[in-house]
């Protein structure tokens, strides 16, 4: 514990310190409110009529606002804005003669016809849409995620 006597002499010091900073506080008077940094070149604007203009504020009272409507203090994005849906007409291709565009579309003579593709198998037991591995016909299995 700091004896009594080193209390006494801090109490003493903090109380002259707490002294000088009023005294100083307090002498100042008007200073108090003044400005500390002010601008040297600053010079007043030159007003001839200083009375309000009631009808620019009248004109500024009727005009309306078309922006987004954003809240500016919310976090949140404003929703999208509803766009006229856009026509857009397909672009003039290359122009093929008709008589070779049907020409292709005709199978030639003596070709073979197509065939179909095969259907593929499903193997008992399996439903349609059911993995199989290409090696051994079962279903693959999945690994087990890795321990942590």
């Amino acid at each position: 514990m700091i004896p009594r006597r080193i209390q006494i002499v801090v109490f003493v010091v903090l109380l002259v310190v707490l002294a000088w900073v009023v005294s100083s506080r307090l002498g100042r008077g008007p200073e108090l409110g003044a400005v500390l940094f002010a601008n040297e070149k600053f010079e007043p604007l030159a007003i001839q009529d200083p009375t309000l203009r009631l009808d620019l504020l009248e004109r500024v009272r009727k005009l309306e606002y078309k922006g987004t409507h954003r809240n500016i203090f919310s976090a949140s994005l404003p929703p999208k804005p509803q766009l006229a849906p856009v026509v857009q007409t397909p672009a003039p291709g290359p122009q093929v003669p008709r008589a070779r565009a049907h020409a292709r579309l005709r199978p030639r003579p003596g070709a073979a016809p197509a065939r179909a593709a095969p259907t593929p198998t499903i193997p008992a037991g399996r439903a349609p849409g059911t993995p199989t591995a290409p090696a051994t016909g079962r279903a693959p299995c999945r690994r087990a995620p890795p321990a942590r």
